[in-house]
Protein backbone atom coordinates (compact mmCIF):
# COMPACT_ATOMS: atom_id res chain seq x y z
CA UNK A 1 0.00 0.00 0.00
CA UNK A 2 2.81 2.31 0.87
CA UNK A 3 4.50 1.87 -2.55
CA UNK A 4 1.28 2.68 -4.29
CA UNK A 5 0.90 6.00 -2.46
CA UNK A 6 4.48 6.97 -3.22
CA UNK A 7 4.01 6.11 -6.89
CA UNK A 8 0.83 8.18 -7.01
CA UNK A 9 2.54 11.21 -5.52
CA UNK A 10 5.35 10.94 -8.09
CA UNK A 11 2.90 11.00 -10.97
CA UNK A 12 1.08 13.97 -9.39
CA UNK A 13 4.39 15.83 -9.12
CA UNK A 14 5.19 14.97 -12.74
CA UNK A 15 1.78 16.26 -13.84
CA UNK A 16 2.33 19.51 -11.91
CA UNK A 17 5.76 19.98 -13.52
CA UNK A 18 4.34 19.35 -16.99
CA UNK A 19 1.54 21.89 -16.36
CA UNK A 20 4.11 24.50 -15.31
CA UNK A 21 6.23 23.80 -18.41
CA UNK A 22 3.22 24.14 -20.72
CA UNK A 23 2.21 27.37 -18.95
CA UNK A 24 5.77 28.74 -19.32
CA UNK A 25 5.88 27.92 -23.05
CA UNK A 26 2.42 29.47 -23.62
CA UNK A 27 3.49 32.63 -21.81
CA UNK A 28 6.77 32.98 -23.73
CA UNK A 29 5.06 32.32 -27.08
CA UNK A 30 2.50 35.05 -26.35
CA UNK A 31 5.35 37.48 -25.64
CA UNK A 32 7.19 36.46 -28.83
CA UNK A 33 4.07 36.89 -30.97
CA UNK A 34 3.71 40.47 -29.68
CA UNK A 35 7.40 41.17 -30.30
CA UNK A 36 7.26 39.82 -33.87
CA UNK A 37 4.06 41.76 -34.64
CA UNK A 38 5.68 44.92 -33.31
CA UNK A 39 8.81 44.29 -35.38
CA UNK A 40 6.69 43.85 -38.50
CA UNK A 41 4.88 47.15 -37.83
CA UNK A 42 8.18 48.96 -37.26
CA UNK A 43 9.53 47.48 -40.49
CA UNK A 44 6.52 48.75 -42.46
CA UNK A 45 6.88 52.23 -40.92
CA UNK A 46 10.60 52.24 -41.69
CA UNK A 47 9.98 51.28 -45.31
CA UNK A 48 7.34 54.00 -45.65
CA UNK A 49 9.75 56.57 -44.20
CA UNK A 50 12.49 55.51 -46.62
CA UNK A 51 10.14 55.72 -49.62
CA UNK A 52 8.76 59.08 -48.45
CA UNK A 53 12.30 60.45 -48.10
CA UNK A 54 13.17 59.41 -51.64
CA UNK A 55 9.96 60.92 -53.04
CA UNK A 56 10.49 64.18 -51.12
CA UNK A 57 14.02 64.48 -52.46
CA UNK A 58 12.76 63.80 -55.99
CA UNK A 59 10.09 66.48 -55.64
CA UNK A 60 12.67 68.90 -54.21
CA UNK A 61 14.96 68.37 -57.21
CA UNK A 62 12.06 69.06 -59.58
CA UNK A 63 11.17 72.20 -57.62
CA UNK A 64 14.80 73.40 -57.72
CA UNK A 65 15.03 72.64 -61.47
CA UNK A 66 11.88 74.71 -62.06
CA UNK A 67 13.30 77.61 -60.05
CA UNK A 68 10.48 77.36 -57.52
CA UNK A 69 7.78 78.01 -60.14
CA UNK A 70 4.73 75.82 -59.40
CA UNK A 71 3.61 75.63 -63.04
CA UNK A 72 7.03 74.48 -64.23
CA UNK A 73 7.27 72.08 -61.30
CA UNK A 74 3.92 70.55 -62.34
CA UNK A 75 5.28 70.10 -65.87
CA UNK A 76 8.25 68.13 -64.49
CA UNK A 77 5.92 65.62 -62.79
CA UNK A 78 3.37 64.26 -65.24
CA UNK A 79 0.95 62.94 -62.58
CA UNK A 80 0.85 66.17 -60.59
CA UNK A 81 -2.07 68.38 -59.72
CA UNK A 82 -1.78 72.11 -59.04
CA UNK A 83 -3.95 74.22 -56.80
CA UNK A 84 -2.85 77.81 -56.39
CA UNK A 85 0.90 77.73 -55.75
CA UNK A 86 0.96 74.16 -54.43
CA UNK A 87 1.79 71.03 -56.40
CA UNK A 88 0.37 67.68 -55.25
CA UNK A 89 1.09 64.11 -56.28
CA UNK A 90 -0.70 60.95 -55.16
CA UNK A 91 0.77 57.52 -54.42
CA UNK A 92 -0.62 54.08 -53.64
CA UNK A 93 0.35 52.06 -50.56
CA UNK A 94 3.58 50.88 -52.24
CA UNK A 95 4.51 54.46 -53.23
CA UNK A 96 3.79 54.10 -56.94
CA UNK A 97 2.65 57.37 -58.51
CA UNK A 98 -1.03 57.61 -59.41
CA UNK A 99 -2.61 59.95 -61.96
CA UNK A 100 -4.50 62.87 -60.42
CA UNK A 101 -7.81 61.46 -61.69
CA UNK A 102 -7.26 58.34 -59.55
CA UNK A 103 -6.64 60.21 -56.30
CA UNK A 104 -9.58 58.37 -54.67
CA UNK A 105 -7.40 55.24 -54.72
CA UNK A 106 -4.42 57.07 -53.23
CA UNK A 107 -2.86 56.08 -49.93
CA UNK A 108 -0.24 58.86 -49.64
CA UNK A 109 -0.25 62.51 -50.72
CA UNK A 110 2.96 64.45 -51.45
CA UNK A 111 2.59 68.22 -51.66
CA UNK A 112 4.97 71.09 -52.33
CA UNK A 113 3.58 73.98 -50.33
CA UNK A 114 5.05 77.47 -50.71
CA UNK A 115 5.78 79.49 -47.59
CA UNK A 116 4.73 82.94 -48.72
CA UNK A 117 6.17 85.89 -46.86
CA UNK A 118 4.40 89.25 -46.60
CA UNK A 119 5.92 90.54 -49.84
CA UNK A 120 7.10 87.32 -51.53
CA UNK A 121 5.61 88.23 -54.90
CA UNK A 122 7.37 91.61 -55.07
CA UNK A 123 10.79 90.50 -53.90
CA UNK A 124 12.90 89.05 -56.69
CA UNK A 125 16.15 88.95 -54.73
CA UNK A 126 14.93 86.97 -51.73
CA UNK A 127 14.85 83.23 -51.30
CA UNK A 128 11.77 81.30 -52.27
CA UNK A 129 10.79 78.98 -49.47
CA UNK A 130 8.57 75.93 -49.60
CA UNK A 131 8.26 72.52 -48.00
CA UNK A 132 7.49 69.04 -49.21
CA UNK A 133 5.01 67.29 -46.96
CA UNK A 134 4.07 63.63 -47.33
CA UNK A 135 0.97 62.51 -45.45
CA UNK A 136 -1.41 59.55 -45.57
CA UNK A 137 -4.54 60.62 -47.46
CA UNK A 138 -6.92 59.54 -44.68
CA UNK A 139 -4.79 60.97 -41.86
CA UNK A 140 -3.80 64.44 -43.04
CA UNK A 141 -2.78 65.44 -39.50
CA UNK A 142 -0.05 62.74 -39.43
CA UNK A 143 3.06 63.73 -41.37
CA UNK A 144 5.19 60.86 -42.68
CA UNK A 145 8.00 63.15 -43.85
CA UNK A 146 8.61 66.89 -44.19
CA UNK A 147 11.45 68.54 -46.12
CA UNK A 148 12.01 72.32 -46.09
CA UNK A 149 13.14 73.90 -49.38
CA UNK A 150 14.73 77.21 -50.33
CA UNK A 151 16.07 78.61 -53.61
CA UNK A 152 16.52 81.90 -55.40
CA UNK A 153 13.86 82.79 -57.95
CA UNK A 154 14.64 81.73 -61.51
CA UNK A 155 15.25 85.31 -62.74
CA UNK A 156 17.75 85.96 -59.94
CA UNK A 157 19.49 82.62 -60.56
CA UNK A 158 19.95 83.45 -64.26
CA UNK A 159 21.50 86.84 -63.38
CA UNK A 160 24.01 85.06 -61.15
CA UNK A 161 25.12 82.83 -64.07
CA UNK A 162 26.23 85.83 -66.17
Amino acid sequence: MRNRLQGGSKSGLFLLEMTLVVFFFALTSAVYVRVFASAQRIGRESKALTEATMIARNLAEGWYAAGGDPEKTAEVFSFSETEGNSVTLYYDSTFRALPADRKEAAFYRASILPEDGPDAAAAQDTLLRAKVIITPVNESDRIVYELPLACFPEAHAKEGER
